[in-house]
């Protein structure tokens, strides 16, 4: 199984932009509504077992969360997992 988190911010909007002269690019961005949200997905090579949708950056407990309720145990699939420490003392 592979455990992947991907995320997108409005942060990233674009700040250069290019137009055919004398025009100048026009865009809408969100004004200071900035919003972070982070995909997680358990993998394997028969497909997704386990994906979640969250709109906040990702931390421990709700990677956690995830491991427990969707990754731990995916239906039909036998997968078992085992959370362990990673880093920390």
């Amino acid at each position: 199984m592979f455990l992947d988190e991907s995320g997108v911010t409005t942060e990233m909007t674009r700040r250069y932009g290019w137009a055919p002269r004398p025009e100048r690019v026009s865009e809408a961005v969100p004004a200071g509504h900035w919003r972070t949200l982070t995909v997680l997905a358990a993998l394997t090579t028969a497909g997704v077992l386990a994906s979640m949708t969250i709109e906040s950056p990702t931390d421990g407990d709700v990677f956690l969360a995830f491991l427990e309720q969707g990754a731990g145990a995916a239906p039909g699939t036998g997968a078992r997992h085992r959370p362990r420490q990673l880093g920390g003392p």
